[in-house]
């Protein structure tokens, strides 16, 4: 069976909107999830990567929902569906966060009409969170706290580390990570850390320099192994 392309996640309480967005998603090989209220929608966002995002403005606090991903730290960079009423201000979606309002009625092929548009970004976030199996030597600095750690790994956005004290999540680091390459040095915060020491690290603030390097570096990754594909 064929894996799905993208991951999306409905949040909405009318079930024939649900079963027209999950019609058109299904025509891109989209898989999707489903929940009716703002507490589930927070928790599942909170554990996943998601690539699309529907929001259904008739959900109590819908526009606060759009503007807590845009400020968290898993999703921020999900592409988001407002799924708009009459009543509601384009506009104001838009300056919260969605990257398209969709009118209702919604229809099966205005939506696929909207994700042709919208493939392009969710790919271009996928490429960036592609994640590359590295173990490398990595320094984290917490303050006065440093310790030498080793990444599992490693991503444009991002990377896990086995280490002896996982920080707890949203502890800002900073890091310098030994790549083949040379050493890339940034600031980052904790995403998410677990009891066996493995602990994700999200890439804030890395200077060009850096960037452009560890960028270069994972797309030679990347180039190598689909070189090596059948």
């Amino acid at each position: 069976m064929e894996q799905p392309q993208f991951e999306f996640l409905v949040v909405c309480q009318d079930i024939l909107e649900y079963r027209t967005i999950t019609g058109a998603i299904q025509k891109i090989n989209g898989a999707v999830n489903y929940t009716a209220n703002n507490s589930t929608a927070r928790a599942y966002i909170a554990r996943r990567k998601i690539d699309g995002i529907f929001v259904d403005t008739a959900v109590q606090e819908a526009l606060e929902l759009i503007q807590d991903i845009r400020n968290g730290s898993s999703n921020r960079y999900s592409v988001i569906f407002a799924c708009a009423r009459a009543v509601d201000a384009p506009a104001v979606l838009l300056s919260a966060g969605a990257n398209f309002v969709l009118q209702k009625p919604l229809l099966v092929e205005g939506i696929a009409h909207v994700l042709d548009t919208a493939i392009q970004m969710m790919e271009a976030e996928r490429k960036r969170y592609t994640r590359h199996q590295l173990m490398v030597p990595v320094l984290i600095r917490q303050r006065e706290r440093e310790q030498r750690a080793t990444t599992a790994n490693i991503s444009k956005g991002g990377m896990a580390v086995r280490c002896q004290d996982a920080y707890e999540a949203g502890v800002s680091v900073d890091f310098a990570v030994s790549l083949p390459i040379g050493e890339i040095n940034g600031h980052g915060q904790v995403a998410w850390a677990n009891t066996d020491g493995l602990m994700g690290i999200k890439f804030h603030l890395l200077p060009e320099p850096y960037k452009k390097s560890l960028a270069s570096f994972l797309d030679q990754r990347t180039d190598f192994s689909a070189a090596k594909q059948p």
